[in-house]
């Protein structure tokens, strides 16, 4: 290994510690030279790790009664229909899928995430480009290691892998005791909001700021008003 890929290595390292505890130095050195394929794979690796091992050693029918339970009150006819889907799924089909979607709708959302930013970007004359957009997004989404670490952590508590696909996560806010019981569409969202997401808006909010030289109002009207008309209207759906 020369020098140079040494440096590289060290440097990436440094980023995942300083996210944490220094995101600035991160915010700057991004700027600089934007990365992408390591926070990226690093959090996609970690999730799929250990929802993998969930699937393996959960045990499926009683996963399967818990998913329609969630449903709410619906008719017999259908809990016999997706009884049989799911049977027929399998929890290796079921582990698929959700590996699948849950790298799909990642990338689908930084993408997006980085678009918009690159958009207001061009639009105030920042002269910030959608990969270096992109790069802060993936980094500050690296937070989100905490929610692998959580479900890692659950699993080994389980009794006999007997935990809920909803419940793996307890840094959610359905894990932290938020109930929204008899509306699964306003459970669903509290189960999609999370400690790590907050935190990680939160670091999004600070890397605009530093990158725009904007005051914190201004960043943070930019960068959370999507979300907020997202989950505003998810919530004003779910209630009606």
């Amino acid at each position: 290994m020369n020098s140079e890929s040494k440096t590289i290595e060290a440097n990436l390292l440094t980023n995942f510690i300083n996210i944490f505890v220094s995101p600035m130095e991160v915010f700057a050195s991004l700027k600089v030279k934007p990365t992408i394929l390591s926070p990226f794979f690093t959090l996609m690796v970690s999730l799929v790790a250990a929802y993998t091992w969930y699937f393996y050693i959960v045990d499926f029918p009683w996963l399967i009664d818990q998913l329609i339970a969630r449903m709410g009150d619906i008719p017999t006819e259908e809990i016999d229909q997706l009884h049989k889907f799911y049977e027929a799924m399998g929890s290796t089909g079921m582990m698929l899928t959700n590996n699948f979607g849950t790298a799909v709708m990642t990338l689908v959302i930084y993408s997006a995430q980085a678009g918009y930013l690159a958009l207001v970007s061009a639009t105030f004359g920042d002269a910030i480009r959608f990969k270096q957009w992109f790069s802060l997004t993936c980094w500050t989404y690296v937070i989100s290691l905490l929610s692998a670490l959580v479900i890692v952590v659950n699993i080994l508590l389980s009794d006999n892998g007997q935990i809920s696909l909803y419940d793996i996560n307890s840094l959610s806010l359905t894990g932290l005791g938020v109930d929204a019981s008899g509306n699964s569409s306003l459970q669903s969202l509290f189960d999609s909001l999370t400690l790590p997401m907050f935190w990680s808006l939160a670091l999004l909010v600070a890397g605009y700021q530093s990158w725009t030289k904007s005051g914190y109002a201004k960043a943070s009207l930019i960068v959370l008003m999507p979300h907020v008309l997202i989950y505003g209207v998810w919530a004003i759906v779910a209630l009606i």
